[in-house]
């Protein structure tokens, strides 16, 4: 049986995405460690072992509101307009079809819990109606994460915390878990949107023991990168602003302290969803395609950062995907193909039948992988970046392949005087992207052609930013352009 089996003859499986926010994918952390911490992850394993995996998978934005509205809408953040976390609300599906409007085309029932982020001036929300418009039921306000607040925290295992209630995920995991013992009347579409491991920012706040037992998750023996001291002067310029020293502000956190953290977190938020899939019967997952993604990484002091701001590391970019359902994959199999979180879309349109009228979506269609039929179907995904602006460039296009990534930082409006940087890393030689080639003579020929498949790509999904391209400016510019 292949992934079209299950749509044919106008068939209609339910559908549930899993969403965890900042988690990278497992190829991210130190290769030592994958293994210890792969065995962690039952839910993982689970969904593997009955599904697709996609190596290769990568957000088409970083920051919360931008890599949300990215996978729901398969637009860039730059032509939606929520370019900015906090910022515009997603807009209207009359304006940009998005995932409830398609499903809804082809006889869905749409729900959402956990999560949202979209509401702009509106959030936290304050009615289970308030994502209506958007076209999904069931919303369970307050919306969480959305600031470094403690009352928004994906979750904690101490009760009464400062701050409390933080225990978001656990009312998420409740009312998921609600919604599945008495379900809707078939087909639906499911979002369960998780919070953590967003959390992870506690750790570098030196507050994590506030909130989690410290005895569990320092116990969990993950590695430091072995990039963590890196000299960034060789990197683009606004990369510094987020360095665990600097975001840390000399409050005493420490560095094994936080990526232990951040690995329990992970541990944490997988035991999570396999409470859910325990949840689902038999029956009902046979007729059930389960999609498991995160929205953006977290760079986990790779390169001595934190977060996800203002860079196109693989440790920010590459993320977890499957594509699970047990009579599709008994098995489980791997993929190499290159995804993007923009493709879900039309991937999820193409299934369905419902791609004719859908035709300006961005994304990829990733269905002819999903059936076995295709080892990819693009060689290249987008990355955009909008967000947090800093003293350097901090505008981010990029283009991501097998091989390599391509990356020109652009000042944002009004401050062209900065000049631009630029990046590129060959993955086959250099996967934890520690030596930037851009503008080294010896690569010239191969920056001009990543500089020309970053332009193609700019205009069919109608990224160019303002002041491309940017200027260099000697003793300013990191990286160089293309040397003539």
């Amino acid at each position: 049986m292949v992934l079209s089996d299950l749509f044919a003859d106008g068939k209609r499986p339910n559908l549930l995405l899993i969403i965890t926010d900042q988690e990278r994918s497992l190829a991210q952390w130190p290769a030592s460690y994958q293994p210890t911490l792969a065995a962690k992850l039952p839910a993982m394993q689970q969904l593997a072992g009955n599904g697709l995996n996609f190596a290769n998978a990568f957000t088409g934005a970083c920051m919360c509101s931008p890599s949300r509205a990215t996978f729901l809408t398969s637009q860039y953040p730059y032509v939606t307009g929520c370019t900015q976390t906090g910022g515009n609300p997603l807009p209207l599906p009359a304006k940009f079809p998005n995932l409830a409007s398609v499903l809804s085309a082809a006889g869905y029932g749409c729900y959402w819990i956990g999560k949202w982020h979209l509401l702009g001036g509106e959030e936290p929300g304050s009615s289970s109606s308030d994502l209506a418009p958007w076209g999904f039921s069931t919303w369970d306000p307050n919306d969480a994460g959305i600031t470094l607040g403690t009352t928004y925290l994906g979750g904690g295992t101490i009760d009464g915390a400062p701050g409390s209630p933080n225990q978001n995920d656990q009312r998420y995991l409740s009312d998921a878990l609600a919604f599945l013992a008495d379900p809707p009347a078939s087909p639906y579409c499911l979002v369960v949107s998780l919070v953590n491991p967003h959390d992870v920012h506690l750790g570098y706040l030196n507050q994590a023991s506030n909130y989690y037992e410290a005895t569990t998750y320092t116990a969990t023996g993950a590695p430091i990168p072995a990039n963590a001291n890196e000299n960034l002067s060789s990197k683009p310029r606004a990369q510094s602003s987020y360095t665990f020293a600097r975001m840390s502000h000399g409050n005493g956190a420490s560095e094994q302290d936080f990526v232990d953290f951040y690995a329990y977190l992970v541990e944490y938020v997988d035991s999570q969803i396999k409470q859910i899939l325990d949840a689902i019967g038999a029956e009902q997952l046979d007729q059930t395609l389960i999609v498991r993604f995160a929205d953006h990484g977290e760079l986990g002091l790779s390169h001595g950062l934190v977060e996800k701001f203002v860079n196109a590391y693989d440790e920010a970019i590459h993320v977890p995907l499957l594509f699970s359902n047990p009579q599709v994959w008994p098995q489980g199999a791997t993929t190499q193909a290159m995804a993007s979180s923009v493709d879900l879309l039309p991937t999820l349109a193409s299934l369905l039948g419902v791609s004719a009228q859908f035709p300006d979506l961005a994304g990829a269609d990733l269905s002819g992988v999903l059936d076995g039929g295709s080892n990819g179907v693009q060689d290249y995904v987008h990355y955009t970046y909008d967000d947090m602006f800093q003293s350097g460039p901090s505008v981010i296009r990029a283009i991501r392949s097998s091989q390599w990534l391509y990356a020109v930082y652009v000042p944002a409006t009004g401050s062209q005087n900065l000049g631009g940087d630029w990046e590129m890393y060959d993955l086959s030689a250099d996967p934890q992207q520690d030596t930037n080639l851009a503008g080294n003579p010896d690569y010239a020929e191969q920056q001009a052609m990543l500089e020309a498949e970053l332009a193609v790509q700019m205009k069919e999904k109608n990224t160019t930013p303002p002041g491309w391209p940017p200027q260099y400016i000697a003793g300013q510019s990191r990286g160089g352009p293309v040397q003539a």
